[in-house]
């Protein structure tokens, strides 16, 4: 539920976009999740709105495409990150003409799929597991043409409440600002 009203939050944020000095943003790109004992990762899309100021918002979803295998007792599990979802606010600033730098600090939740390793003669027994983490990192993007660039960007994802360790994770993409002509 969290996570719903902070997606509506930022996409409220984007429809008050109208000014000439706001900017919506897309993001395509590959997310990699690293924990201590499973890494897993897949594409990544974000929606983004940055005001006049250096604040903004985003909206950001990624689904799982890569698995692993994690030793749990005596037995193997293999964990599939089936969706993650987030919503952020964010704090921009150009460093030099093409090179944007910034943090952001937001809630998310992530959907993982448990199945054992193993194969057993009657049906797999499968746990599907929601985990909500509080999220922060940092934003780095390089604007090559004034609408399109490479955005790289770290995020470490809090599990506290969760009884899960953090997941610090990577995130490679494309980008592209609306309404703006390339150079």
């Amino acid at each position: 539920m969290k996570i719903l009203i902070a997606a509506a939050a930022a996409v409220s944020a984007l429809a008050l976009a109208g000014t000439a000095s706001a900017q919506v943003y897309g993001n395509i790109g590959y997310s990699y999740l690293d924990g201590d004992t499973v890494n897993l990762g897949g594409p990544t899309a974000v929606i983004g709105w940055k005001s006049s100021t250096p604040l903004g918002v985003e909206a950001e979803g990624s689904i799982g495409t890569d698995k692993d295998t994690t030793s749990k007792g005596a037995s193997a599990t293999r964990i599939h990150m089936r969706s993650q979802w987030a919503g952020y606010v964010t704090a921009t600033s150009h460093v030099g003409e093409t090179f944007e730098a910034g943090v952001r600090v937001g809630y998310g939740s992530m959907t993982i799929k448990e199945t054992p390793a193993a194969t057993f003669t009657g049906p797999p027994f499968v746990n599907h597991e929601d985990l909500n983490s509080w999220n922060y990192g940092f934003i780095g993007q390089w604007v090559y043409d004034g609408a399109n660039g490479i955005r790289l960007d770290y995020t470490r994802m809090n599990f506290s409440d969760n009884g899960v360790k953090d997941i610090n994770r990577w995130t490679i993409s494309w980008t592209h600002k609306f309404g703006v002509m390339p150079k």
